[in-house]
């Protein structure tokens, strides 16, 4: 089973004193103490009108309304704290809409960080939830991956999940009537590790789906080819702490300097920048 809670708990509490116990937790949050973690998910659900309070306040000034929101339209932030961020979640039936791309229903996916979640409004999405270990896998398109199917369930309201970082895949279905979750999510200072999508039928990586922030302006300094900025790209390619850019650094000198491009990247220290530098090489070698 997954880590969840089904808890008959009637006493509600205010959204600062939900506050206040997340920042009490500071980076053990999400470490140890899930138990006690959850009933305060299932108390600040209890509370029906603290959202409403809280999103008539974001819109009496329409200037500043959800400023700096990393997520897609779905998302609502209510707040942001050193180690932790709130969020609520939308989830609608789909309406034939490309909008509803959004909702990443029946993606299989995983995530980067861990987060809470606990049922607020309607009677919540439905999703397959799988278990994997990302420390396994190197992270190129189509790798088979061991997958452990752990459960099918609904988020309705008062439920709480906990969704582990690289431990845990899901698969969302949509509600029936429109729905509200809400999130507490972890906050990592440090790089995040990749997050995939999967076809769970093949048991196999689908490809990377988070952004990764510099990739645009790597392809740009390529496609332009000064002498500088080729030169620039091979400290990047060996020396960025992040493993896409290095990859795609390493990919935009070989289109100029060739395959002793990756015959370099072949000395990486990460195992994804060496395996697509092996398929570069036998590809040229053919």
């Amino acid at each position: 089973m997954a880590l969840s809670w089904n808890l008959d708990i009637d006493e509600s509490i205010s959204f600062d004193e939900f506050l206040d116990y997340m920042r009490s937790r500071g980076a053990s949050l999400f470490r140890e103490g899930f138990d006690e973690a959850a009933v305060y998910m299932r108390r600040i659900a209890n509370n029906r009108v603290f959202l409403v309070e809280q999103i008539n306040n974001d819109l009496k000034n329409l200037k500043t309304f959800q400023a700096g929101n990393p997520f897609t339209g779905q998302v609502f932030v209510l707040r942001v704290h050193e180690h932790f961020g709130v969020r609520a979640a939308i989830w609608q039936p789909p309406k034939g809409r490309a909008a509803d791309e959004m909702f990443l229903y029946e993606d299989a996916h995983d995530h980067n960080y861990n987060f809470l979640t606990v049922g607020y409004h309607g009677p919540g999405y439905r999703t397959r939830i799988y278990e994997y270990d990302h420390d396994d896998v190197i992270g190129y398109e189509g790798e088979p991956v061991e997958l452990r199917f752990l459960e099918e369930t609904t988020l309705p309201f008062g439920k709480v999940i906990l969704f582990r970082n690289g431990r845990d895949i899901h698969t969302q279905y949509p509600p029936e009537a429109l729905s509200i979750s809400l999130n507490v999510l972890e906050r990592i200072d440090e790089q995040r590790r990749d997050q995939y999508g999967f076809n769970v039928e093949a048991r196999t990586i689908r490809g990377k789906i988070d952004q990764v922030p510099g990739l645009l302006v790597i392809r740009l300094a390529s496609a332009l080819a000064a002498d500088e900025s080729i030169e620039l790209l091979g400290e990047i390619m060996t020396k960025h702490s992040s493993r896409r850019i290095r990859l795609a650094a390493y990919e935009a000198v070989a289109d100029h300097r060739g395959v002793a491009t990756w015959e370099r990247a072949m000395d990486d220290a990460d195992r994804l920048v060496r395996h697509v530098a092996a398929q570069r090489l036998r590809a040229g070698a053919r």
